[in-house]
């Protein structure tokens, strides 16, 4: 059909979009995004080359082909990847922006198909760094996968042209002319629920100076946006664009550091949670479910708190921590003795749990009180304590000595710090 002078099929529309969306993308890409029923994203990246399908080779040539050919997308090679990306010309841009009337000037959230105006140096792919760009449309396509397996979930995301934001460092200047301006840049942004997260895609390349530095800035920003009195993300999405399950003791270890000691007492407030492409759907999952998951645990913590067998004043909800930025509830137990167990999810690569029961402890550190982490999950699959990443760790491996986790999943089962399984007696019991 002939649309703004071009003849066009509505797959060839689609493209335009999706390209458009996502600024750049393989041809691979484009068959999951294209059709989500066939193959997954995860399932295509897992394929050895001969046996990815047939029908990728048939989008170069049935539909990015002519669509260059009439001026509409150009292609560039992917540096230590095989294959090339495609992008929009400028007359590509121009077209599809005059196609979805999108009106000038208009910046949108980023979020659906409400898309922004953007020139083409704004729109255009960042070259240099595109794997980069292309491990977080890998990230997108996933999202995208998991929302049509799962329709009843809202989950969306935009990329950092809309997420961006220039702020001031020098509140206290009322010159503009003199106060200097830092800006804020996640890779994305992805809601859950009413959750948000900003999303950074982990290559492996950033030690631990440059992920400090990042951190910080991080700090500088959610300060900035707290002091002006909107709400703070839940989180950061630390994914590695892999897919296989993250399991890097050491890349764990290096970014919970960097995020600690960089992070400038928001770790109790926003969670740091690190995975892979193979990692988000239970982390979507997980974090769609957190509410419910709390209360089926704390429902099952009632028999070890019965009062006919062990004297407790039962679960506690109550924020104890006095100077955290934002205040939160911590949920605990107390004894008729000198020990309060603490409780805190930890199902996977995350950090907020440590981190509320590190400032739990530090709250009756100069009490009788004995505190006990108690870390409960949904898989034995229990993820090293970052010792290292702490600002005192020997104080740390003091507390976590003592440490339960319990695998609330079905019926519960708990495991001392060691993972080893605890079949004796109650647990919260000492």
């Amino acid at each position: 059909m002939k649309v703004l002078g071009f003849d066009l099929s509505p797959k060839e529309l689609e493209i335009l979009e999706l390209i458009y969306k996502h600024r750049g993308m393989k041809a691979e890409q484009l068959y999951c995004a294209l059709y989500p029923e066939k193959e997954n994203r995860l399932t295509v990246m897992n394929l050895m080359s001969k046996e990815k399908p047939s029908q990728i080779k048939g989008i170069q040539s049935r539909y990015l082909k002519p669509l260059r050919e009439k001026g509409l997308l150009r292609k560039a090679s992917v540096s230590s990847n095989p294959g090339s990306y495609s992008f929009l010309t400028k007359n590509g841009l121009e077209f599809i922006k005059t196609y979805l009337d999108i009106p000038l000037g208009k910046h949108g959230t980023g979020f659906g198909s409400d898309y922004g105006d953007f020139d083409y140096e704004l729109y255009k792919p960042p070259h240099r760094r595109i794997n980069h760009h292309l491990g977080l449309i890998d990230l997108f396509i996933t999202l995208d996968n998991l929302r049509d397996f799962f329709p009843q979930f809202d989950i969306d995301y935009r990329d950092n042209r809309y997420v961006s934001e220039k702020y001031p460092i020098q509140s206290s200047v009322k010159d503009d002319a003199n106060r200097k301006y830092k800006k804020f840049m996640p890779d994305a942004e992805v809601s859950i629920g009413s959750k948000r997260y900003y999303v950074e895609i982990d290559t492996g390349t950033e030690y631990f100076e440059a992920l400090h530095d990042k951190f910080v800035g991080y700090a500088n920003y959610l300060d900035y946006i707290h002091q002006s009195g909107r709400a703070i993300a839940d989180g950061i999405l630390f994914i590695t664009n892999d897919p296989k399950p993250f399991q890097s003791v050491r890349r764990w270890e290096t970014i919970t550091r960097a995020f600690f000691f960089g992070i400038n007492g928001w770790e109790t407030s926003v969670n740091l949670i690190v995975g892979s492409l193979a990692d988000v759907y239970s982390i979507v999952i997980k974090e769609q479910h957190k509410l419910e998951s709390f209360n089926d645990t704390m429902y099952k913590l009632k028999y070890y708190l019965n009062t006919e067998q062990y004297n407790t004043t039962g679960i506690k909800k109550r924020s104890i921590v006095k100077n955290s930025k934002i205040k939160f509830d911590n949920v605990f137990s107390v004894t008729d003795g000198d020990k309060a167990f603490v409780y805190e999810r930890c199902d996977g690569f995350e950090t907020i749990g440590f981190a509320r029961i590190l400032a739990f402890n530090s709250s009756y550190s100069k009490s009788n009180i004995e505190v006990i982490p108690v870390l409960y999950c949904f898989k034995d699959d229990f993820i090293p304590i970052p010792y290292k990443a702490f600002k005192n760790p020997g104080d740390a491996k003091i507390l976590f000595a003592n440490l339960r986790w319990l695998n609330a999943y079905d019926e519960p089962r708990w495991y001392d710090v060691d993972g080893e399984r605890m079949l004796q007696g109650n647990p919260l019991k000492l």
